[in-house]
């Protein structure tokens, strides 16, 4: 049985007592999930810059649970691109080709420019550490390990800070999207009950880890202090178990059934409990991290486009932040640093020159970076290896379509 919907064809397969649509992989723009991804970059950006001093919108930092939406959201898309359970075979060259192309060049060129500017200037740790130090710390950066807790090599973090979540997030590529990718055909037998239970779980899991065992220090690379050994692991706890929710919401969303319409029709009511805990965290009533429970279900939410959460998200401005998200999310602190440098007054007492200026020329520096250097890196990396047709990215959303969710 087939039927036509939007812009999808859907076959109705069997898969145990069910009866579910049979979709195919996903192209094109999924605007609004690009906005919410550019949304969340910019509130990283803005909690680094102090947003928690502005009256009002300071509740609204959520800043370091975003990488949690972050890594769910890869997930979700990553599994609609290539079309997960869909009887289509991953080929791992060219996804992998794909995904270094998408992260790396970005990520080695900031990395570089911190070293450079760090030595240079003499900032903080840098003016003591030594050429071994520096030299051993580039190894583990470069190849995306600065997050694994090697045997007597813990994790050390990353020179540009929010740098962190790439390591993981290249793990999760490498060890987790394979994984839940030959899953997903067997995990579609499973019930709606079983699959909101086991999202909400994996969602769970990564809040209490979290909760727990959170140590900022974990992420100074310079850092002598002891830690937990618990704590070495929150990092990579975070990005499986937040990629693994990601594939939950991806599973209801094969289901197409009740579920994922109803979810469709409270977009707007799960976008308010996301910023209702966000902000409650601001009086002390509950931790921001309880978001993680969320965002499954939002992002899931957000592939019906009618609501009024959906339709900001998917707006010019919001949606060209998601377009710029990975640039901005890795030169603003980098530039922030290097506005301090040549103007000093942009850490002085005036909210414009200490957030307002050092955001203006992230932007800036972001656009140009997207246009410059980034799409044309990407571009250049898959023509030199010659891949066949490769998908579309995760992180920018681009070439995308969204298949609606029924209601």
């Amino acid at each position: 049985m087939t039927e036509h919907g939007g812009n999808a064809t859907l076959s109705m397969v069997r898969t145990g007592t069910v009866i579910e649509p049979e979709l195919a992989p996903v192209r094109g723009d999924i605007r609004q999930l690009t906005g919410l991804r550019g949304l969340a970059a910019l509130d990283v950006v803005l909690t680094h810059y102090g947003i928690q001093q502005l009256p009002g919108i300071g509740l609204f930092g959520f800043g370091n649970v975003a990488v949690d939406l972050f890594f769910c959201l890869s997930s979700f898309t990553l599994c609609l691109v290539y079309g997960a359970g869909l009887q289509h075979p991953l080929r791992f060259g060219p996804y992998l080709v794909a995904r270094v192309a998408r992260v790396y060049p970005l990520f080695l060129l900031t990395m570089l420019v911190t070293l450079w500017y760090a030595v240079a200037w003499k900032v903080g740790d840098f003016a003591t550490a030594s050429p071994s130090t520096l030299a051993s710390q580039f190894f583990r950066q470069a190849l995306l390990l600065s997050e694994v807790p090697l045997p007597f090599w813990g994790p050390e973090g990353s020179w540009d800070a929010p740098a962190w979540s790439i390591s993981v997030e290249a793990l999760c590529y490498v060890l987790a999207f394979p994984a839940l990718f030959a899953l997903t055909r067997r995990a579609r037998r499973l019930t709606t009950d079983q699959t909101v239970m086991l999202t909400l779980v994996l969602g769970a899991a990564c809040y209490v880890f979290f909760v727990k065992n959170f140590d900022p220090y974990v992420n100074d690379p310079f850092s002598t202090r002891t830690t937990q050994m618990l704590s070495l692991w929150v990092p990579l706890i975070r990005g499986f178990t937040m990629f693994g929710a990601g594939w939950g919401a991806y599973l209801l969303y094969l289901k197409q059934g009740a579920t994922a319409a109803f979810l469709g029709g409270v977009t707007d009511t799960l976008a308010v409990a996301f910023l209702a805990v966000v902000a409650a965290e601001g009086y002390g009533l509950l931790p921001a991290e309880l978001v993680v429970l969320i965002a499954p279900f939002l992002i899931l939410s957000l592939m019906h486009g009618g609501s009024v959460t959906a339709r900001i998200l998917a707006s010019r401005p919001v949606h060209f932040l998601g377009v710029i998200s990975f640039s901005l999310y890795l030169w603003h602190l980098p530039l922030r640093t290097i506005c301090v440098r040549f103007w000093p007054w942009a850490e002085d007492a005036n909210l414009f020159h200490r957030m307002g200026y050092p955001l203006l020329v992230s932007l800036i520096v972001s656009t140009l970076s997207f246009y410059l250097m980034e799409r044309p890196a990407r571009r250049a990396i898959r023509r030199l290896v010659r891949s066949p047709r490769t998908a579309a990215s995760a992180h920018d959303g681009s070439r995308l379509k969204a298949t609606p969710l029924p209601g």
